[in-house]
């Protein structure tokens, strides 16, 4: 019987119902707040960590490439040898002095004659080298061609594009650096790359300038196909300063000079003595006897195979019509090394001139820069600069002509306060005055 009992009452505890513990509501939503905390805090960690180290990474697995700084060698400017004011005139009538006729050495005149084409042949031979000349030439000008999307009437979307000539004139181990005129691009979406060979690349706007109304436009290298990484030239920048001058030099355009892609015109240079006034800069306007479109672009080339002048059309004087103009290179280095290495032209908004002797002897005005003109609210006519003013220093440093503040200007950094002194006509004398003028970007 014990053991029955003892039975009976196993049997009656593995019948007993188990209860559930309670839940503890607020350790439960503690423990949660904590885990999603944890959680929270572990993905900002890893956020950061990523976000430091993948540049790191980056870099470590695909390099970036540094551009390689546009730097052209400086021209020596042949008027930086002798200021207006050392040239003392003598009172003394000069000596006449006989020149002397050196006679041309008879080895050297048969030299010359020697090259003038005599028969036909000669000149087929000519015009061959000229033609392969011109095709060597055609490897370093592209077209630039930009798209914009408009609405018409309809309301139905449609693309106008406007094309340029330009040239390649850099190459700094990331993009193909290209000059060209923005005139026809200027409000382009998406601008493309026509190559002499006729491939398209994709480019786009670096930089231009609004005075000259040029631009810098870069084709990214890993953007060109394989047949073209090795197959283009890079144009040669010459100069538009000889000491001989430019007048008679025979040249020869090319890119669109009649308005027609790959068009070329050979002929000689008529002049180069009339001088372009901008804001903080002058330039050469370099004239030729070629007939050329009032549509015309591409450049100006001797035949050396270097760039003298970038044809600009609109700075073609009325009485001129159709014959082909160029601003000279040589004033433009400062602008396209600027404009090619991303960085911002500075700007002050002076439009001047240089005081010759003669200007200075028949109409006592002191030397420096005289100041023919001030742009509308720019920094220098805020600062309180005036139209007649003479710039005399930059800076404390002496300007002895226009040349000399360009240069100072060019060298500063938009937002730098240049102190610009300046002598003012008062009554019958010149006054002294120094400005802060703060420089912008153009």
């Amino acid at each position: 019987m014990a053991e029955n009992d003892q039975l009976m009452q196993d049997s009656d505890f593995l019948r007993e119902k188990i209860k559930e513990r309670p839940i503890n509501k607020k350790r439960l939503l503690r423990r949660t707040l904590i885990t999603a905390g944890l959680g929270v805090v572990f993905a900002l960690i890893a956020s950061v960590t990523f976000l430091i180290m993948e540049p790191l990474i980056s870099k470590r697995l695909a390099p970036e490439e540094t551009p390689k700084q546009v730097d052209f060698p400086e021209e020596i400017d042949i008027n930086d040898e002798i200021a207006p004011e050392d040239m003392l005139v003598d009172d003394e009538e000069p000596e006449e002095v006989t020149p002397e006729v050196q006679e041309i050495p008879e080895e050297k005149i048969e030299e010359i004659v020697a090259t003038i084409p005599k028969t036909l042949d000669d000149y087929n031979q000519l015009g061959d080298a000229s033609v392969e000349y011109v095709r060597e030439q055609q490897k370093a000008m592209v077209t630039v061609t930009g798209a914009v999307s408009n609405t018409d009437w309809f309301n139905e979307t449609y693309e106008s594009k406007g094309a340029t000539a330009g040239f390649i004139f850099f190459n700094n181990d990331v993009d193909l650096l290209i000059l060209v005129d923005r005139t026809n691009i200027a409000k382009a979406e998406k601008i493309t790359v026509t190559f002499f060979d006729g491939t398209n690349v994709e480019g786009y706007e670096k930089m231009h300038d609004s005075e000259t109304n040029l631009a810098v436009v870069g084709v990214p290298l890993s953007s060109l196909p394989g047949h073209l990484t090795d197959n283009y030239n890079i144009a040669s920048l010459g100069s538009s300063n000889p000491v001989s001058g430019l007048a008679g030099l025979q040249v020869v355009a090319i890119g669109s000079p009649v308005g027609q892609d790959k068009s070329v015109c050979f002929g000689r240079v008529t002049s180069d003595s009339t001088i372009l006034n901008k804001a903080d800069s002058n330039y050469k306007l370099i004239t030729t006897d070629i007939y050329g479109s009032q549509n015309g672009s591409g450049v100006l080339m001797d035949m050396r195979g270097q760039v003298i002048g970038i044809i600009a059309m609109k700075e073609n004087t009325s009485d001129m019509g159709n014959a082909l103009c160029a601003i000279g290179i040589s004033e433009l280095k400062k602008i396209i090394t600027k404009m090619g290495n991303g960085i911002e032209i500075p700007y002050a908004g002076i439009v001047g001139t240089d005081v010759t002797m003669e200007i200075h002897n028949t109409q006592d005005i002191p030397y420096g820069a005289f100041i023919k003109e001030i742009y509308m609210d720019s920094p220098a006519m805020l600062a309180g600069i005036q139209r007649g003013d003479v710039i005399v220093s930059v800076n404390d440093k002496n300007v002895d002509r226009f040349a000399t503040y360009t240069n100072a200007i060019m060298n500063a950094h938009p937002g730098e306060a240049l102190s610009i002194t300046v002598k003012r006509p008062a009554q019958d004398e010149y006054k002294e005055m120094t400005f802060k003028v703060e420089v912008t970007s153009n």
